[in-house]
């Protein structure tokens, strides 16, 4: 039931019932701590953590992570281990622990090894960990869209295609806007200048209209076109911007 209610509540968060979402969340966390069975949460904390993290609910995420942590400690149910490690990944991202999210997901990776869904979903967001860094998720996101092409998984297969091809992995629509090669397009040339000027990836979501992860991927192409491997080499590669001014970021913040 309480998996059920989750992932009910995921599909509410693509169509954007933030309301809807919330209740199915509160909802399936009821069922599991009324239980206090947080060995069968395996399809439940991922999920949960995600949303809530997505939602600006950082401290309600970090206590279902604490609550799950300390239920299953000690014991041998490797499926609810899988899905703290990948919880662990995914909060330590969303803050933006590049390097804490990189171990958490290689840790979450081999715990789902045995569960192609979960497996793939480690994959995929460990990836988009990668390109947030300005690093190659490339090999990753492949894998991932093989494993849900194998399940039948058609959402999911377009998400991974559609970001082997913003990172040129796979050639583009001949269709439609052109590309820029190894130009930077307007929207990662503003996405880059607010990066290099300490904006967090949150707040040039919130300046540009964008979702943090098309940001993170914005900023992510802009760092391998330029050849950079920071922000603060970004800052030197493009200069002076309008948008420079005092900022408490640190040149990796992704929050």
């Amino acid at each position: 039931m309480a998996a059920a209610q989750v992932l009910a509540a995921e599909v509410r968060y693509q169509r954007l019932v933030r309301a809807a979402v919330v209740r199915g969340v509160e909802g399936a966390l009821g069922v599991i701590r009324r239980t206090g069975m947080w060995v069968w949460a395996t399809e439940v904390t991922p999920v949960a953590v995600e949303l809530l993290t997505t939602m600006d609910r950082q401290a309600e995420a970090e206590r279902v992570v604490d609550d799950h942590r300390a239920a299953v400690d000690g014991l041998d149910c490797p499926a609810a281990h899988a899905a703290l490690a990948l919880a662990e990944a995914a909060l330590a991202h969303e803050r933006g622990d590049l390097d804490a999210a990189d171990a958490g997901y290689r840790a979450a990776a081999a715990l789902t090894a045995f569960r192609p869904h979960w497996h793939a979903r480690t994959l995929l967001r460990h990836a988009e960990c990668l390109f947030a860094g300005g690093r190659d998720g490339v090999p990753l996101l492949r894998e991932a869209e093989r494993l849900y092409t194998g399940l039948g998984a058609v959402v999911r297969v377009q998400r991974c295609r559609d970001a082997l091809r913003a990172h040129h992995a796979l050639p583009g629509p001949k269709r439609g806007r052109p590309g820029y090669g190894d130009k930077l397009s307007p929207r990662e040339r503003e996405a880059a200048r607010l990066a290099a000027a300490g904006r967090t990836n949150r707040q040039i979501a919130s300046r540009m209209g964008l979702s943090v992860r098309t940001v993170e991927q914005h900023v992510a192409r802009a760092l391998h076109k330029l050849r950079v491997d920071s922000r603060t080499e970004l800052a030197a590669v493009l200069g002076p911007s309008e948008d420079d001014g005092p900022s408490t970021a640190s040149p990796w913040a992704t929050a």
